[in-house]
């Protein structure tokens, strides 16, 4: 992949009021549709599926969504786990009615697995299934916290649990039982749509429970988390783009004791570091999506290790603009401080530093 501060993105031109949504909290409708219109839902989908190799497509969506929005980022991430786990398990010729709009990647969804004591421990999570007064029927109860996507979504698949078994429940946006509510006061990834899913005797046939009873649904949602990661890499190499675009124009045009910013041998050091974090991200992204691209085995591997250094990378870049563009870059609405406070987070989300730490630390986890 071409360096994408050099690219053609025209496609992407309706990502310049990025800055606007962040401060009305919202992303208009018309995003949404003309990320079908370019393709980039549809290719969520397909690589959800694995049924078309669509990976350096993807690589260049992300990136080039990442460099303008993370809160829309944030939307895709969850919109493609949701969509891998359900792939798993449904297939369009089974003509299953929850599925309509999913497959062509019209309609979002969002992926619950957080709750307030169940985070990177899916094994505490609360959230339960009782069987229903009907024949084949559930009820769902429960809870889910900080689901990214949560006041777009048009489908909702929820991690729970059902005796012994754990699996998904899928659900539209409007199922009774089902109340979403919007995360209040959030300093970043205000765009987003953030909010919490709460379940009352929420009523669940069999047909929308995937995965209880196969034994495989770990590897499904490992697979699933994976693809986040391989997103949250991508659009890290983004947001590196941009931040260097930023720090160059500052120091081109700010003057410091009559001269210019960008002479000044710190400023040249904090540019030079910025440049590396973002050559060294695009390197291991590049490195990963060609691992997909051939089904190379150690495709995990190099997804958790992109993730990891990527997310690193993108703060301490984020963190060195901030130093750059001084007291500006804490003023609330502008660039540089919606990447400042956006930034962070990309080593949160999708396994913890710390958590991916420790599997990238084991003989199994390591590059080979």
């Amino acid at each position: 992949m071409e360096n994408i501060s050099h690219s053609k993105t025209d496609k992407f031109s309706f990502l310049a009021d990025s800055l606007k949504w962040d401060k009305e909290k919202v992303i208009p409708p018309e995003v949404f549709s003309k990320l079908m219109e370019i393709g980039t839902l549809r290719r969520c989908v397909s690589a959800a599926s694995e049924r078309e190799n669509v990976w350096d497509e993807l690589s260049y969506d992300l990136s080039c969504i990442g460099k303008e929005s993370a809160s829309l980022l944030s939307l895709i991430i969850v919109n493609l786990m949701a969509s891998t786990v359900i792939s798993k398990y449904v297939q369009p010729s089974d003509n299953m009615p929850l599925l309509q709009g999913i497959e062509s990647g019209e309609n979002l969804v969002a992926i619950g697995f957080s709750e307030e004591g169940a985070g990177s421990d899916l094994g505490a999570i609360e959230t339960s299934l009782s069987k229903g007064t009907r024949k084949g029927e559930f009820l769902l109860n429960g809870g889910k916290k900080w689901i990214s996507g949560a006041m777009y979504a048009d489908h909702f698949l929820v991690y729970a649990r059902h005796e012994s078994e754990v699996g998904f429940v899928l659900l539209k946006k409007d199922s009774p039982g089902m109340t979403v509510e919007p995360c209040a006061n959030l300093s970043a990834f205000k765009a987003a749509g953030l909010g919490n899913l709460s379940f009352e005797d929420c009523r669940v046939s069999e047909e929308q429970m995937l995965g209880f009873t196969d034994k495989m649904l770990s590897a499904a949602s490992s697979l699933a988390l994976q693809l986040g990661r391989f997103a949250v890499a991508w659009g890290s190499v983004g947001m590196q783009s941009k931040c260097c675009e930023l720090a160059f124009q500052r120091s081109l045009h700010r003057k410091v004791f009559g001269s210019s910013l960008h002479k000044k041998d710190l400023n040249r050091r904090k540019l030079a570091l910025m440049r590396t974090n973002y050559a060294l991200s695009l390197a291991i992204s590049q490195k990963m999506t060609n691992a997909w691209i051939e089904s190379d085995m150690n495709k995990h591997n190099l997804t958790l290790i992109a993730k990891y250094s990527c997310a690193r990378h993108v703060k301490e870049t984020s963190d060195l603009l901030a130093q750059i563009y001084g007291a500006l870059s804490f003023q609330d609405n502008n660039q540089v401080n919606q990447i400042v406070r956006d930034a962070p987070v990309f080593s949160t989300i999708e396994g913890t530093a710390e958590v991916v730490e420790l599997v990238i630390g084991t003989p199994y986890g390591a590059l080979t």
